[in-house]
């Protein structure tokens, strides 16, 4: 159930000024945490797919993401608007942009690599719907990450004497060096595969194939659900691979029995890359760009100046529903903190400390990296 706060920050968002929706303005609301982001989320993205807008809602997190997309599937379906709304994080609304929007520049190189005929792309094919972008929290666009980082894609070259040449390496990593393998009869036959022009591009991954095979050992990954993963954000992904050394530490671990069979050859091929696209010129691609946060109110200017250049300066602050917050900080003079001597005395101090917060009638967290 909505309250006044979100149904006044979802007209904030369509911009209620105007009644034709084509007049959409890049707009940020504030709304407090805990206070329904999630809801105005979710309404607003409804209410545009049913004006015939393509909605996509980013969010720095894979589990929030799904959480809040699984918690309104049910009313997309109702409403009829599920494929028109896709919730998702920075990186795969760069894969959406890119590949499902776009060119699919995956299927192109890896015609290109094996010299057979690419197909044309109608540009006529492009959407006329409007294109809303909505950012679940401002940080998503201003972190260090977003600015700074690419969104790498590749393809995979597959082939059984690829898959063999992956295996050879593996198995004489120790005495090989780049003469003897470049020279050698399997590499030569990879190599072989392609068309003259590809040849020397091939030959460079096989000299990479060598060089991560040779530091797998130090190669930082977790073994998930008998996939080779790597930390993402808040979550593991295993849809990254981090050169040669993912295929590397897939036939380890196979041979440690912590991957099956199937799981470790899916990796054995070659990984070209397709091209690298900035971060921070994904939310260009959009007409409209929303976003729903709780920290407007404490960006700094050179915070707001990076918002403005994607035209985002209109600003609204919904306040609490709840009132003033009326928290009580401590440290505010010497006797917040403590020094225990030894460990009963630093229990006594705990549990004295522990009645005293009481007091007020108030909820306490205790945060300690000890308690026994």
């Amino acid at each position: 159930m909505t309250d006044a706060a979100q149904i006044l920050s979802i007209w904030c968002l369509l911009n209620f000024e105007h009644q034709e929706y084509r007049k959409l303005k890049n707009h940020f609301v504030e709304i407090l945490t805990g206070e329904g982001k999630s809801i105005t989320l979710g309404v607003t993205g409804i209410i545009l797919a049913m004006l015939d807008c393509n909605v996509m809602c980013i969010c720095y997190s894979e589990y929030l993401s799904s959480r809040d997309y699984n918690a309104f599937k049910s009313m997309f379906d109702d409403f009829g608007v599920s494929e028109s709304i896709k919730y998702s994080t920075l990186k795969d609304a760069c894969e959406e942009v890119l590949y499902n929007r776009g060119v699919d520049t995956r299927s192109l190189t890896n015609d290109i690599a094996w010299d057979r005929k690419t197909k044309c792309v109608d540009s006529d094919e492009v959407s006329e719907k409007v294109q809303v972008l909505i950012v679940d929290e401002a940080d998503v666009l201003l972190d260090k990450n977003f600015h700074g980082d690419s969104f790498r894609s590749c393809t995979s070259l597959r082939h059984t004497s690829i898959t063999e040449l992956l295996k050879y390496i593996w198995e004489h990593r120790d005495t090989l060096d780049q003469s003897s393998l470049s020279e050698s009869s399997i590499a030569q036959t990879c190599i072989n595969l392609f068309p003259a022009d590809m040849q020397p591009i091939i030959s460079k991954q096989i000299d990479s194939m060598l060089r991560d095979a040779k530091n797998v050992e130090t190669h930082d990954y977790i073994v998930w659900e008998g996939k080779i993963c790597y930390k993402e954000m808040d979550g593991i992904s295993s849809r990254t691979v981090s050169g040669y050394s993912t295929a590397f530490a897939g036939i380890k671990e196979y041979e440690n029995n912590r991957i099956e069979k199937e799981a470790m050859e899916g990796g054995l091929c070659i990984s070209l890359s397709c091209g690298q696209s900035s971060y921070a010129e994904m939310p260009n691609v959009f007409d409209v760009i929303l976003g729903v946060t709780g920290t407007l109110s404490s960006l700094n200017q050179n915070e707001k100046a990076i918002l403005s250049q994607y035209g985002i300066d209109q600003f609204t602050f919904v306040p609490s529903v709840y009132g003033n917050k009326r928290l009580m900080f401590a440290c505010d003079s010497p006797q917040d903190v403590m020094i225990s001597d030894d460990d009963a005395n630093f229990h006594l101090d705990l549990r004295n400390e522990i009645n005293t917060r009481r007091k007020p009638k108030r909820c306490h967290d205790i945060l300690s990296r000890r308690l026994l």
